[in-house]
């Protein structure tokens, strides 16, 4: 456990010394930051003005880094607000209260803390089923993968996304190993908050349907079923109410008009109407194993085998 919280504090704090290596992102600069601050705001004062995104509200107009820019203000259902927010809590606190970073850095320094959480998360999460060394090891890798070391620096929405993403996953099987009402809630919350940073959450029901439910059925004798059954609904009932709770309450948009979460969905299942091959792409797994470090990619071989 020390070696593997060492790596994690030196991860944490060579990346945080680095940051100034990095600058905007694309996605960032046309609307995550903006609505994030806007987002912030709100929810700090649960002033409504703040959420008429064509006005430039005083207490925004004079600020260092100037978020009013943005060309996609027009748009807000486009940018889910959990991971944006919490970036440009980030900003506020560290570079304009605290005055420790510049405002950029402190806009990235939310995904260094995302990324630092998965790797303890990962860290105890495998230590309880697979043992200390093999954790270890797999913190290791992931905290030296330079993909992800590098988009932690500046990616203020896709490495909140595959955090939140493993911690749903995570919760699920805590569930799944010792089901409680109080985990499945945990589940819900966390799959809500994982909605509201990256439509990609859609995929966290496949990943724990296929990894999982197959072997616990086929376990179970015929007079339980009926009882596990009936536990089973329930429980992914209140996962389901948890999840649209979180959903409806983390978004102040979708607050005032759920059909604007209806729009964000429907976007990107559809990928913004843009059009690609109708065939299976080898490219992406080419490019892939392209850029993973040998010894991943073998440890990657290795477990599948």
């Amino acid at each position: 456990t020390l070696y593997a919280m060492l790596a994690v504090l030196v991860f944490l704090v060579s990346a945080i010394l680095t940051l100034p290596d990095y600058g905007l992102a694309w996605d960032e600069s046309l609307g995550n930051a903006f609505f994030g601050e806007r987002y912030l705001y709100y929810y700090r004062t649960f002033d409504k003005n703040y959420l008429d995104f064509d006005a430039v509200p005083q207490t925004l107009a004079n600020l260092p880094l100037d978020l009013s820019a943005s060309t996609w203000r027009d748009q807000p259902n486009v940018f889910p607000p959990f991971a944006d927010t919490v970036a440009a809590g980030t900003l506020h606190l560290f570079s304009y209260t605290l005055n420790w970073l510049n405002p950029i850095d402190g806009l990235h320094l939310s995904a260094i803390l995302f990324a630092a959480l998965l790797l303890v998360s990962l860290f105890f999460f495998l230590k309880k089923r697979v043992g200390a060394v093999p954790a270890l090891i797999a913190v290791l890798a992931l905290a030296s993968f330079p993909r992800f070391w590098g988009d932690a620096h500046f990616n203020i929405k896709d490495v909140p996304t595959t955090v939140l993403f493993a911690l749903s996953i995570f919760s699920y099987v805590l569930w799944y190993e010792k089901p409680h009402w109080l985990k499945a809630i945990l589940f819900g919350v966390l799959f809500g908050l994982t909605t509201l940073t990256k439509i990609n959450a859609v995929f966290v029901p496949i990943v724990v349907m296929l990894g999982l439910w197959g072997s616990r059925w086929r376990s179970i004798s015929k007079g339980e079923f009926l009882p596990l059954l009936k536990q089973f609904l329930l429980h992914h009932l209140f996962m389901v109410i948890a999840a649209f709770h979180t959903i409806l309450l983390g978004w102040p948009l979708v607050s005032r008009d759920f059909h604007a979460f209806i729009e964000y969905v429907t976007r990107f299942m559809g990928q913004g109407k843009r059009s690609g091959p109708a065939y299976f792409q080898w490219e992406t797994i080419r490019l892939t194993f392209a850029s993973m470090p040998e010894y991943f990619a073998l440890f990657l071989l290795l477990g599948i085998g």
